[in-house]
């Protein structure tokens, strides 16, 4: 009877030490799997669309949390803005709990919509985003007169004009007393693709489908629901799931590949798709504009093949990387250019009919740098800007605003106004 307890303890020690020893060696395998993803710089779990599902947004489909601290990277680098209770992305030393529903009697309002540009990349302080920036210019210009300008960062990464539309009806129009909402955009409506897209849907951010196709199978499938706890909680399960799902689509895409070539004519076909889009949401925002709320869309600048004698040693690189990417089955950058050149062209078609509109303006800033020096170096990607543009880019957004602005501005003597703006 002795031995046989013993054996039954030996046993359940042993079951217990492989039981140990297995959780031992999963945690082992889950720290070191975490940090080497952390090591690469690629995300350690599961993020739907690239974002975590905390950001949902019933408007955008997802947005900045509200009353984020501000984050730094290695180098000590701003490398993300703390925000207020909306969201939105705190400049210089604004607090986290501005209220913006109630607004000074003298103050003039502006809300800066757009993506990552807006946000703010290779920052070197808080003050360095272009939202900062036009606050400090118009604040200097205006210095005769009883008038104090609020800028608001309200720029979100990767988001599409749709997008913007909606976060400016729906939100800041509907609650926040805006005199003047600027959006700076253009790109992003070209990198998030929609060739391959339901016309009926093809107005909407790739992530705000993938966020609905996810609430839709965790609220349907037990299974993807338990699938969705481990992917966001398990380094080593998400990478799994990850590398199984990379290679299928790799197997996949190799016979689609081989007869995949887009000819010029359907290359400039699936380009058209996102300028239509684009110009869509552009004329609803002109008509959307008023005497109580002024709207300027800019068309921003980009990196493009027609800068390529202008680039500096650094921009040559970003370049010649932005090359060898893809864009439906084509160069990237020659279909970024041709996206470009349409829009430019369409501005130009539309100029009569958006002159009608007095308290809105469509201004393509998409040339600005093409006379720069070439020892200067303006892009820190294909997209983002470095301070030195940023100044240039806020500059001239200040410039254009005043000639629609000035009618909403009080001032004592109207016929000195332009001499005192511009000493």
């Amino acid at each position: 009877m002795k031995n046989l307890n013993i054996k039954k303890l030996s046993k359940k020690k042993i079951i217990l030490f492989i039981l140990l020893a297995n959780i031992c060696f999963f945690l082992v395998l889950e720290f070191g799997t975490r940090s080497l993803l952390n090591f690469l710089n690629l995300p350690t779990k599961q993020k739907y669309a690239n974002i975590d599902s905390s950001n949902y947004n019933f408007l955008t489909g997802y947005y900045n949390e509200p009353f984020e601290n501000e984050a730094y990277n290695q180098e000590k680098a701003i490398q993300q803005l703390a925000t207020d209770r909306y969201g939105f992305s705190l400049d210089g030393l604004e607090s986290q709990d501005r209220d913006l529903t109630k607004k000074e009697k003298c103050e003039y309002r502006v809300f800066v919509l757009g993506g990552s540009t807006v946000q703010g990349r290779y920052l070197e302080n808080n003050l360095d985003t272009i939202p900062s920036k036009l606050k400090a210019i118009l604040n200097k210009k205006f210095r005769n007169y009883k008038v104090s300008f609020n800028v608001v960062n309200a720029g979100e990464s990767s988001i599409i004009s749709s997008q913007e539309l909606a976060l400016y009806l729906y939100k800041i129009k509907f609650a926040l007393k805006p005199d003047h909402i600027i959006f700076f955009n253009g790109v992003n409506d070209f990198i998030n693709p929609i060739y391959n897209v339901d016309k009926t849907i093809s107005n909407s951010h790739k992530f705000q489908r993938e966020f609905e196709k996810m609430i839709k199978k965790s609220s349907s499938n037990i299974l993807y629901h338990f699938d969705a706890i481990l992917s966001e909680n398990l380094s080593l399960y998400f990478l799994i799931k990850k590398t199984l799902i990379k290679s299928k689509r790799k197997v996949f895409s190799i016979s689609k590949d081989q007869d995949s070539k887009t000819s010029d004519y359907k290359l400039k076909e699936k380009i058209y798709l996102h300028t239509e889009r684009y110009f869509y949401n552009i004329d609803v925002v002109a008509k959307l504009s008023s005497q109580t709320t002024k709207n300027s869309v800019f068309f921003q600048p980009s990196l493009l093949p027609e800068n390529l004698n202008k680039m500096s040693k650094d921009e040559k690189k970003i370049y010649e990387n932005a090359k060898s990417y893809k864009w439906a089955s084509s160069p990237f950058m020659k279909a970024k250019q041709g996206y470009y050149d349409i829009i430019r062209d369409e501005i130009q078609n539309k100029k009569e009919i958006y002159n009608k509109y007095k308290n809105f303006q469509l201004v393509d800033l998409s040339r600005i740098f093409l006379n720069k020096e070439q020892k200067n170096t303006y892009y820190g990607d294909h997209v983002h800007y470095l301070p030195i543009s940023r100044a240039i880019i806020a500059e001239n957004i200040s410039m254009n605003i005043i000639s629609i602005m000035l009618f909403k501005i009080v001032e004592p003597e109207r016929k000195n106004i332009k001499h005192h703006i511009y000493s």
